[in-house]
């Protein structure tokens, strides 16, 4: 046993200082001593010649920029191995370097690796022979046929919005399974004649491939959401838009109108941009009431579904809150003499010209607005428990809006009485009042009962048990070494016994 520990540590000291790899007892280091031919292209098939090369072995390949990558050698003996210049490697001559090793799936990382040798990658040219199908429409699966298709490279098409020539990026290269094809899927966006084509990002230089034409089939677009829900007429309204298969120039309809046509500003009324906001003005001559809102793509004439929108002509009452009795004025902050029915009213089209009559009345109530919220004072000899209407009016247009209807709750039987406010006490002349101190009080000692003299016994006899542990604890780190004597010193002179 001992001799096998000896053998397995002195083992593991020349594996750490000296690597396995040089070990006498193993396979000499393999060595590459040239390589056929000498510059290739991703597909062609590359011999490289050598001596002790590992019976389960993978080729390396590695250039400046680009992800190394192993190769398995398609035939391989001690002194000649081949291998294909893999698929996804880089569009772009340049130099690599080629090593040969054992496969770390056999024999783990510890064997050694080759030298290396240099091969020139060539830069390749895609070439696109077909697609199909021909013509699709958003959402379809399209194939794209060829030769030389490579991870570096990009699937773009061609097309024109309003005349511009434009680019976009169909699919990344990543996605390709294969040098001879792959396959997309139709984006939104596209419309019309299209042409399709390979090539790679602008920082890295590379032919492109040949063009092939293909049509793609106009659809509607789609208008999934729109808010607000109600609008007024002759005011700028910012709507959130929730949409899907719409171009850049799409436009917004009321009613499929080209008289109530509106572009997407992708802005809101009062400033801030977003992809998913416009700005509409309501038209003043538009009727009340609901209408319909599309999303229409200029070129085809193609709608998208409708949402109702709802149209109002000035002020609008969504809710009235139930009426309640308080005793403070509008914009008071103390309560008064007189007792207040106060109203909420909620709604749109609210501003500082809006104001509310009571069951028709010609007399404005006196109010505060913010936002969508106007506060009204109503008369205080509003009978508890009668019904009345009121509505809102813009004293510049003198549009008014729907009435709203109300019950009038029981008054409270009593005011709320007013924190009176503390009178600070005078200061004192002792010249004329009386400014004598009053006599400290004398304390009397108190006698300790018999209970409580028993209870201070008890905790100090606890004590003294504590503190003869401690000296124990003290004692035993000492005697181990633990405690020098000045620092036991220290811990004595700190301990009071108690008496």
């Amino acid at each position: 046993m001992k001799l096998f520990k000896s053998f397995a540590i002195s083992f593991l000291v020349s594996v750490v200082l000296f690597g396995v790899g040089h070990s006498a007892a193993f396979a000499a280091d393999p060595v590459i001593t040239s390589i056929s031919p000498t510059s290739a292209k991703v597909g062609d098939t590359v011999t490289i010649t050598g001596t002790n090369f590992p019976a389960s072995s993978l080729i390396h390949i590695v250039s400046p920029g680009i992800t190394p990558m192993d190769v398995k050698p398609t035939t391989a003996t001690p002194s000649t191995a081949t291998f294909i210049i893999p698929f996804g490697w880089a569009t772009v001559a340049g130099d690599a370097k080629v090593t040969i090793g054992p496969d770390p799936a056999w024999s783990g990382y510890l064997l050694p690796v080759s030298n290396e040798i240099s091969l020139t990658i060539l830069a390749t040219t895609p070439t696109i022979t077909s697609v199909s199908p021909t013509t699709a429409k958003v959402g379809d699966m399209v194939t794209v046929t060829g030769s030389g298709f490579n991870y570096a490279q990009r699937l773009f098409a061609y097309y024109k919005v309003s005349t511009l020539p434009q680019r976009l990026t169909l699919e990344v290269g990543a996605a390709m399974t294969s040098p001879t094809s792959m396959t997309f899927k139709m984006p939104s966006g596209l419309k019309g004649p299209i042409t399709v084509f390979f090539s790679t990002p602008t920082s890295i230089p590379s032919p492109a491939s040949n063009e092939v034409a293909m049509t793609v089939i106009p659809t509607a677009p789609i208008l999934t959401s729109l808010e607000p829900l109600k609008a007024r007429k002759g005011v700028a309204t910012s709507f959130l838009v929730v949409a899907s298969n719409y171009d850049v120039d799409a436009v917004f309809t009321i009613d499929n109108n080209p008289a109530y046509s509106f572009g997407w500003t992708r802005r809101a009324c009062g400033g801030g941009n977003g992809d998913n906001i416009t700005c509409i003005t309501i038209p003043s001559n538009i009727s009340t009431g609901p209408h319909s809102f599309q999303l229409k793509e200029t070129d085809s004439g193609l709608t998208s579904n409708s949402i109702q929108v709802e149209i109002i002509d000035g002020p609008s009452i969504d809710s009235v809150d139930a009426p309640y009795w308080n005793w403070y004025s509008i914009g008071g902050y103390t309560p008064d003499s007189t007792i207040h029915l106060r109203i909420h009213i909620r709604g749109t089209g609210f501003d500082t010209k809006t104001a509310a009559y009571l069951d028709g009345g010609s007399a404005p109530l006196a109010h505060t607005q913010g936002g969508g919220l106007l506060d009204f004072d109503l008369p205080n000899t509003l009978v508890p428990g009668s019904t009345h209407t009121i509505q809102v009016k813009q004293s510049d247009s003198g549009a008014v809006s729907n009435i709203a209807s109300f019950t009038v709750p029981q008054k409270p039987v009593t005011a709320p009485t007013p924190t009176p406010t503390p009178t600070p006490n005078p200061t004192p002349n002792c010249q004329t009042d009386n400014c004598s101190v009053s006599p400290i009080p004398t304390l009397t000692p108190t006698t300790p009962t018999p209970t409580q003299t028993s209870s201070n016994a008890a905790l100090q006899q606890q004590l003294v048990q504590l503190i003869t542990l401690l000296l124990q604890l003290v004692q035993k780190a000492a005697t181990q070494g633990l405690l020098t004597s000045s620092q036991v010193l220290s811990i004595l002179s700190s301990i009071q016994i108690p008496h």
